[in-house]
């Protein structure tokens, strides 16, 4: 039988625990959640001292994202969330958390023994 796959975005970390949490109490087996980025890759970010070591560049530094060269690098940099040009917000990305549930099909929802 075929499964269906229901997902929902959060703008808090809080939020996407909170309703991760109400899944799982409510007996979904596979429920997953995860952060997503805009920008690619992990935390690219390796500067331990701003003073001493020199920046690769301010999307690397402030948006933590892996670029593949100068250009990209120009062109992330120009985003609001690394110029500082932004209204408080961390990224303009609202939803970033995403909670996945996986669910058959036929309506049987609950683990085995429930």
């Amino acid at each position: 039988m075929a499964d269906v796959t229901l997902m929902g975005f959060f703008d808090r970390e809080s939020a996407a625990k909170a309703a991760e949490k109400n899944l799982r109490e409510q007996q979904f087996e596979d429920v997953q959640l995860s952060e997503v980025s805009p920008y690619p890759g992990d935390n690219a970010s390796d500067l331990d001292n701003p003073i001493s070591e020199p920046m690769d560049s301010l999307a690397t530094e402030v948006l933590e994202a892996e670029t593949g060269g100068p250009d990209e690098q120009v062109l992330l940099a120009s985003s609001p969330d690394a110029s500082g040009m932004e209204d408080g917000e961390h990224h303009h990305s609202a939803e970033n958390w995403l909670v996945t549930v996986v669910s058959p099909a036929n309506g049987t929802k609950r683990r085995s023994g429930s």
